[in-house]
Parts: structure tokens; sequence; C-alpha cells
């Protein structure tokens, strides 16, 4: 998970979180307990950031007790200083350690705070560095649990919730197999108004198309994202569509014509 990262963090905060957190990915458990035990000294132990370390920490150790005891006094600071930021953090951190321990009740209660937290601070569409991803701690080379991401998909009724879920699931799978998940997400993000979110899922939808060789799905999918690009007034968008359109629409002509000479 990104500690240093989170727009919660103070200036004078970052510097230590950013030292602890190196020593944390580096497994150097003693080191981040000495960096941590010298911010209490000095004060800085009240903060979300603190604690979301320190707990972690404990949890990489195998001291889930101690790791929860510490959770929970992270969320309740972060309730007492209105962060949802590091609200949402410390509820799935807190349902991770409790399904570890195979406590589902528990597990599941801190879920359903996390994204209620989650969801309150505004979505901005589907990017490469979706809060969803900072949600569940994993970037592009650590694959999210998808068995979670099911869970929290059947749980929520939200249509931006949904999508985001879905858009986040579809990038984890390969091919075709994602198809289904950006057409929902597309659907759910217009449904939530967000029509720059779908216009994105309508991109990546034709990319995997056109990978899976399925050329005028493909080029119907460009269509669809170039007319709510032209509906959001982007005529920079609007240009990149149409040019790639006419090249699959010329190359296309061109299969069907040696097709048939053939």
């Amino acid at each position: 998970m990104s500690f240093a990262t989170s727009s919660s963090c103070t200036s004078d905060e970052s510097v230590w979180v950013v030292r602890a957190t190196q020593s944390l990915q580096l497994a150097d458990f003693s080191h981040v307990h000495h960096i941590l035990d010298n911010v209490m000294a000095s004060g800085g132990g009240a903060s979300p950031a603190f604690w979301l370390l320190k707990g972690t920490c404990e949890e990489y150790q195998g001291r889930f007790p101690e790791a929860i005891s510490t959770y929970e006094t992270g969320l309740e600071t972060a309730r007492r200083s209105f962060s949802f930021e590091f609200q949402w953090r410390f509820c799935f951190v807190l349902n991770r350690v409790y399904r570890r321990l195979d406590q589902q009740v528990p597990a599941r209660q801190y879920l359903s705070w996390g994204m209620t937290s989650y969801f309150r601070c505004p979505l901005s569409g589907p990017t490469d560095e979706s809060r969803l991803a900072l949600l569940l701690g994993t970037t592009d080379k650590v694959l999210p649990d998808l068995q979670l991401l099911h869970q929290i998909h059947r749980e929520t009724t939200s249509p931006e919730a949904k999508a985001e879920i879905e858009w986040m699931i579809a990038r984890q799978l390969n091919g075709a197999a994602g198809l289904p998940w950006l057409s929902a997400a597309c659907h759910h993000f217009r449904q939530a108004g967000n029509c720059y979110a779908s216009m994105l899922c309508r991109e990546r939808a034709a990319k995997t198309l056109l990978q899976v060789q399925r050329w005028q799905e493909g080029v119907q999918s460009l269509r669809f994202a170039q007319r709510e690009a032209e509906n959001l007034g982007l005529s920079t968008h609007v240009a990149h569509y149409s040019r790639w359109t006419g090249q699959l629409r010329r190359a296309l002509t061109m299969l069907n014509q040696n097709a048939a000479l053939n």
C-alpha cells in the first residue's frame, strides 16, 4: 500500500512516512519501529499515517491482535479528523486482517464501513492509479484480490461504485474475458453521469476487441467513444478516434477485397 502518496499526509509527515515505507518494503521491521518510536517521542504519533504504518508493520510480522488494535486506534483518529481517505484505508486493512483470521462477521462489517467512506470521496473515473487500486494496496505488478472485488461488487448498489469495481476487474482479465465487465462499467458510468469514464471504457473495449480480431465490433466501440467525446466537447479525442476509425475501415476494406480475390 502506498502511504507517502496519500493526499492526507502533511509535508512534515511525508519525510518520515517515506523513510518508514521504504524500510517496510525491505522488510526491515526493526527500523520501521525505530522510526515510529522517534516520531512518537517527538509528539508526532497522533496522525492516521503513523497508525497505518505501525499497524501494517505489525501485520506483516504476524502480530495480528496488535495490528487490529493499532488499526482501530488509527480508524478512530481518522474519524475524529474527518479524513474519509484514511477511514476507508483503515476499514480495508481491518477487513483484510479479519479475513486472514477467518472472522467473517467483523470482516464484512469493516468492508461495509470502508466502502461507505470510500465512495464519499468524489470519483474521477477509471485511471491506472485508481483509488480502488490504492484501497486494495495494489499496483499493475500486484494483482488485486479478485474474490474481494467480486464480493464488493455484489454488495454495493451505487452505480458509480459498481462501475469502478467493474473497471478494476476488467483490467485484470485477459482478452475477451474482460469485455463483459467493460460493457457493464460503461453502462454504470453513464448511469452515474460520468460520460468521460464511459468514453475511456469504450476506448479500452475497442483495443481489446481489436486484439482478439473482432474488427467490426472494435470499430463500433470506437464510434461510441467518439460520440461520447463529441458530447463532451473534447476535440482532441474526437480527432484521435476519427483518425483511428478511418484507418481501421480502410484496412478492413483492403482485407475484404483481398479475401474476395482469393
